[in-house]
């Protein structure tokens, strides 16, 4: 409904998304964080990674098409 604002929340959320693990108190999204704690040895389920990379092209791909529209005026 509201393109540029739903952009933003994406954004934010991808630029945040170390912050807001740590918050909701997720394992620590980086390596040399998870190194430093307890559970060092285990390993990261990674399922929602690719989640976030296929959320990353859609944010650069609506990013070109709004910038296309925009010069096209």
């Amino acid at each position: 409904r509201n393109e540029p604002l739903a952009l933003d929340f994406i954004k934010f959320i991808y630029d945040k998304r170390e912050e807001l693990a740590q918050k909701r108190g997720f394992l620590p999204l980086s390596v040399q964080q998870v190194q430093s704690v307890p559970v060092a040895g285990w390993r990261i389920f990674a399922d929602d990674l690719p989640r976030l990379r296929e959320l990353s092209t859609a944010l650069v791909k609506l990013r070109k098409e709004k910038d296309g529209r925009s010069k096209g005026r």
